[in-house]
């Protein structure tokens, strides 16, 4: 799950890349939340979800011509 950060990103642009995406986890956690039992962790979720931004932000290749959004 650990990789090199992005080709050109040093550790300051990689927190940069997660922190202004994380709203992306919010979304992504409240739609699963409405489809999922009422007794699975919302904080699980929201860990798996960061795991996973951070795993994408760092396999993120900027050349590739898709937005981090959509990357992610």
């Amino acid at each position: 799950m650990h990789g090199p950060p992005p080709r050109g990103a040093d550790e300051h642009s990689l927190e940069q890349l997660i922190t202004t995406h994380l709203h992306l986890i919010h979304h992504i956690v409240n739609k699963l939340t409405a489809r999922l039992p009422r007794h699975v962790d919302r904080g699980d979720l929201w860990s798996a979800g960061a795991a996973g931004l951070v795993d994408a932000a760092r396999r993120f290749d900027p050349d590739a011509g898709v937005t981090f959004s959509t990357y992610a």
